[in-house]
């Protein structure tokens, strides 16, 4: 798997994908997760 420790996040009100900046990277690297949403509210889980 490829692991990673960027993140991304899109703006609904622009509808437009807003560029990571350095301190919202995670912790730690990540891979082979989901995402969805569920309530209006995003869930990731899984991976490793």
């Amino acid at each position: 798997p490829h692991f990673v420790s960027t993140t991304e996040e899109y703006d609904l009100d622009q509808g437009i994908w807003i560029k990571p900046s350095r301190t919202s990277r995670m912790r730690e690297k990540r891979a082979d997760f989901v995402a969805g949403c569920l309530g209006g509210r995003v869930i990731v889980a899984g991976g490793l």
